[in-house]
């Protein structure tokens, strides 16, 4: 495995005195190097709904959402919501690299800490924003997740899904992109998350795919991706 010396963890426990929440989540965001839309999917919110903190357009996020954005950025929640304390930004427990693991080993995955204990013949791929060290990228296949919809959101076959089971216990929220396993057959997919009460299901951005209801099991929740750029026609 290889490691880009150009790029080194950080530890920032330092007292910040930011009294604007716009400005406390803009120093955050910088530092773990996590842009609007990765922070939106980590917290199942609307790209504006983030875009709109980040401006200073709405004033904070709830209560919620600011605890959830915390732990993903790596900030204590009191001094992201309030300004007191200390930001204590630990990156150095934040992973550089990530596994790209093969469709055909998912369904026997036992972790990116189990890659790491034996790196020789497993390929890795940078990470290009924060991300605990149990992320994982795993590359998009087939057209249910992409969108005949130009302006909705899609996720074409070879783009980089960065998944992490790490991210709020691994217990999704509805509308939020997961990968998941089924129980029956152990198949893996890449999915909408869908809950209505006690009901789950997965669902596919494209409507000539049909939502699975069988009983399956999260493997990660997506918090971000990367479209390389020969992908783009």
């Amino acid at each position: 495995m290889q490691i880009d010396s150009n790029h080194e963890s950080i530890n920032l426990p330092y007292h910040l005195t930011m009294v604007d929440y716009t400005t406390r989540l803009n120093e955050a965001m910088k530092h773990a190097n996590v842009s609007v839309s990765a922070l939106a999917t980590a917290l199942g919110v609307s790209y504006q709904a983030i875009s709109k903190a980040v401006d200073g357009t709405t004033n904070s996020l709830s209560a919620y959402n600011n605890s959830k954005a915390a732990d993903f950025l790596g900030v204590d929640s009191r001094w992201l919501a309030t300004g007191e304390g200390a930001m204590e930004l630990k990156l150095q427990e934040r992973a550089t690299t990530v596994p790209l693991v093969p469709w055909e080993s998912l369904a026997t995955w036992k972790g990116a800490s189990e890659w790491l204990k034996r790196p020789e013949g497993n390929t890795f791929v940078w990470a290009p924003f924060g991300c605990s060290t149990e992320t994982f990228c795993v590359e998009a296949r087939g057209d249910s997740m992409v969108s005949p919809h130009g302006s909705m959101r899609s996720f074409r076959p070879g783009t980089h899904l960065y998944f992490d089971p790490l991210l709020h216990d691994n217990k999704p929220w509805d509308g939020i992109p997961v990968l998941a396993k089924l129980v029956s057959s152990e198949e893996v997919t890449f999915k909408i998350f869908k809950q209505e009460g006690s009901r789950r299901w997965l669902a596919p951005l494209n409507p000539q795919h049909e939502p699975i209801r069988n009983l399956f099991v999260v493997m990660g929740i997506l918090v971000g991706q990367w479209e390389p750029s020969h992908n783009h026609g």
